[in-house]
């Protein structure tokens, strides 16, 4: 049996560089802005249309005067995603929700789940100021906010953030996750399994069918170990990010199990 190991070195060292590559390149953001918040955000509900427009004996009241179709609820969560605490020090200008022209705020609540203190505070009609003192990793604020639309405007979930806040990425604005699906088993062990499998299986064969590893062969069995490999890759990062939604939604008590 003959092995060609600079073949297989070319292989290998080809895999590494394209995955290295790209931990690398995920790291070096990582390393940049260590802090990250993110609003998690739900459904928007305009009180009108979705509420009282469909159910017309139910009412909805705002300061006692029967709502507008103009008021639109946002319900989300502020969440400290980064790898590191965000102190008062740190702060240099407070994180904001502003409106854009045609809509402004009438009332917004924010706080932590282990205290009632507001967080939250309307500066002007188009601007919502966060206090948020010590955030450490993976604490939330649950917001609402309740917005008046312009005539003749439809709520179209635009919101500017903004903050400078040390060593802290710009805030990212994602759904609330959705439930996934239940599952039995490490599904990213498994396809990094399958992805090895084929690479030892090649590694095995191509010592017995020189074709493979000829110089007409070459670029084709690279080809296809590369393919395996990058659909392994991205089926991890799938699956990752399930698991991602899943450590979201535990955080953030959405799910009883």
């Amino acid at each position: 049996m003959v092995i060609d190991w600079s073949f297989w070195t070319t292989v290998v060292g080809t895999i590494a560089t394209v995955v290295f590559g790209i931990w690398a390149i995920l790291l070096a953001k990582k390393r940049a802005y260590p802090g990250e918040i993110t609003f998690f955000h739900d459904r928007s509900i305009r009180l009108f249309d979705d509420i009282t427009g469909s159910l017309p004996q139910v009412a909805v009241s705002y300061k006692g005067e029967p709502v507008n179709k103009n008021l639109t609820l946002i319900k989300g969560f502020l969440v400290n995603t980064g790898t590191k605490d965000i102190t008062k020090e740190m702060v240099e200008t407070s994180l904001t929700f502003e409106l854009v022209d045609g809509y402004r705020w009438l009332e917004v609540s924010a706080n932590f789940l282990s205290s009632l203190e507001e967080r939250a505070k309307i500066n002007d009609s188009k601007t919502v100021e966060f206090s948020l003192g010590l955030f450490r990793c993976y604490e939330f604020l649950r917001f609402v906010g309740l917005i008046e639309v312009s005539e003749g405007k439809k709520w179209g979930g635009t919101i500017m953030t903004g903050h400078r806040i040390a060593d802290t990425a710009d805030i990212k604005w994602k759904k609330v996750p959705a439930k996934p699906k239940k599952t039995r088993w490490n599904y990213e062990l498994w396809i990094n399994l399958f992805f090895l499998f084929c690479l030892g299986t090649g590694f095995i064969y191509s010592a017995h069918k020189a074709e493979w590893t000829g110089p007409n062969g070459r670029p084709q069995f690279i080809a296809v170990v590369l393919i395996i490999g990058l659909g392994c890759l991205l089926a991890s990062a799938f699956l990752m990010r399930n698991r991602f939604d899943r450590k979201i939604r535990k955080i953030l008590r959405l799910d009883a199990d």
